[in-house]
This record gives C-alpha cells, structure tokens and sequence, in this order.
C-alpha cells in the first residue's frame, strides 16, 4: 500500500513548515487528489492517522480537495470532465478518444495550518 508512504511524506513536509513557523503543532492539511492519481483516499486517511501518532500531526485534519479528470479534445479543441478512470476518455461532443490530460492527475499539497 503506497498511500503509507506517501502519507509518511505528508508528515515529514507538514513538520518541516511547522518547525520552519516555530509551531508547536499541525493544526490542517490541505491536499489535491486528483481522480487518476492513483490515491485511494481512505487507504490515505487510514494512513494519515497511523503514521501522524506521536508527531506534530497527531490529531490534524486532513482536507482532500478531489480533483476529477478533465480531458482535451483535439478535434473539437475543448476541454470536458471525465469519469473515466484510465486516463482515455471519449469527448461528449464528437465522440472520439482523447487521451489528453489537463487535470486528475495531481497528488499536491496545497497548505499546512500551524499553531
């Protein structure tokens, strides 16, 4: 499972800025978690938890902005959302594949709150 080690990061990041501030603790994390990330993000949560215990963030808050997969069209020359899951997504308007990627794809961490 790499959410644990991607989880271990977010701590080690969050510790980082909260030292940096003279913070005593991890107040909130905010995260971007695109859909084709490859995040589960209750495997990161559950993840979050275990690995933050005994660290400035024990008991932070973990905001997940999810971020859906937004494709481009050459034909058309537009942009549309997705659900599909493999990165090659039918346009709505023409109908044909693209596998052109704007958004879903991010695993960002957008701001760590400390006090």
């Amino acid at each position: 499972m790499h959410e644990v080690g991607l989880a271990q990061e977010l701590v080690r990041l969050a510790e980082e800025v909260a030292r940096q501030h003279g913070a005593s603790r991890v107040r909130q994390l905010s995260l971007r978690l695109g859909a084709l990330s490859g995040v589960a993000e209750e495997a990161l949560r559950f993840a979050f938890e275990a690995v933050s215990q005994g660290t400035l963030c024990e008991g932070a808050e973990l905001v997940v902005e999810s971020i859906p997969l937004k494709s481009y069209c050459p034909y058309c020359q537009e942009a549309f959302l997705s659900e599909d899951r493999y990165g090659i997504a039918l346009c709505p308007r023409c109908g044909e594949p693209s596998a052109e990627v704007l958004e879903g794809r991010e695993f960002v961490l957008s701001y760590v709150e400390v006090i």
